[in-house]
C-alpha cells in the first residue's frame, strides 16, 4: 500500500513539472529579462556568470534584457568549505526562478518552478568551471520551458 502512495506522489509531481504556466507566454517571446546577483566569496563573479547565461539566450534565439515584466532571476550564494588545515572547496547554492513586477510596482518570483540546485566543488581550477556550468545547466532548462510555453 505504501508504494502506491509513492507512485501517486511522483506521477503527481511529474504532472506538476509538466503543467502549463501562461503567464510565461509574452507578446514578444524573442527578449526576457536577466538578473544576475553572485556573492563575493563565490569563486567567480557576476560579469563572467551573466556573460555565460547571455550566451545561453543568444543560442536560444532571445534577446537577454532588464525588463522586470518578465525576467529569470539568478542569485548565487557560496561558501568555503574548510577544515581544521585546509580548504576544501566551496559549496554554492544557486536559485534561479522567473520574476514579474506586480502592478503595485513590487517585484516577486514565481515559486515554482525553481531550477535552483546547490553544487559543491573542490579547490582545483576545473571545479570553478563545473559551479559555472551547473548555473547555466539551470538557466538552460529555465529557456527551453520559455520557448515551449510560447512557441507551441
Amino acid at each position: 500500500m505504501r508504494w502506491i502512495a509513492g507512485v501517486f506522489l511522483v506521477l503527481l509531481s511529474c504532472s506538476s513539472w509538466a503543467m502549463e504556466r501562461p503567464w510565461m507566454k509574452q507578446a514578444d517571446p524573442n527578449s526576457l529579462g536577466l538578473f544576475v546577483a553572485v556573492s563575493d566569496i563565490c569563486p567567480f563573479e557576476t560579469a563572467e556568470l551573466e556573460g555565460r547565461l547571455e550566451g545561453e539566450f543568444l543560442r536560444a534565439r532571445i534577446k537577454p534584457t532588464k525588463s522586470t515584466d518578465l525576467n529569470i532571476t539568478v542569485s548565487v550564494t557560496c561558501m568555503t568549505i574548510k577544515t581544521d588545515s585546509a580548504e576544501m572547496g566551496t559549496a554554492v547554492a544557486f536559485i534561479v526562478q522567473y520574476g514579474t513586477k506586480m502592478p503595485t510596482g513590487h517585484h516577486v518570483l514565481y515559486e515554482s518552478p525553481d531550477y535552483g540546485s546547490l553544487a559543491i566543488g573542490g579547490v582545483e581550477a576545473d571545479s570553478r568551471q563545473f559551479l559555472i556550468n551547473s548555473i547555466t545547466d539551470s538557466v538552460s532548462l529555465a529557456l527551453t520551458e520559455y520557448l515551449k510555453a510560447n512557441f507551441q
